[in-house]
């Protein structure tokens, strides 16, 4: 790091689907409410690029060398093992400097 350089603080985006099938991500930030964007309902899984201008328009970018981690939530399988299984994806992020406007896909 550069002398006199203040590292970018980080935080992680979490992207989900919901029962619409609308895709959601979200930056969990200390603020009391979290930026997300929504894209239109859409079976597909968004693009990198999609998922990248949708932070980008929130104002933050990955961190360096990160990438999208997934997993399933699975939390109803117990009571009904036909459920649908949600898929959960998260990366670290940071500020990328500029305000964000954030618009729908």
């Amino acid at each position: 790091m550069a002398a006199g350089r203040v590292p970018a603080a980080t935080h992680e985006a979490v992207m989900s689907v919901d029962a619409t099938g609308c895709w959601r991500v979200f930056v969990t930030t200390p603020a009391r409410t979290w930026p997300e964007y929504v894209w239109q309902p859409d079976p597909a899984v968004p693009t990198l690029a999609a998922r990248h201008a949708a932070l980008a328009g929130l104002g933050f970018e990955p961190v360096p060398g990160a990438v999208w981690e997934w997993q399933e939530d699975d939390l109803d399988a117990e009571e009904d093992p036909v459920a649908p299984v949600r898929l959960l994806a998260a990366i670290p992020v940071q500020d990328s400097g500029s305000e964000g406007v954030p618009t729908c896909s």
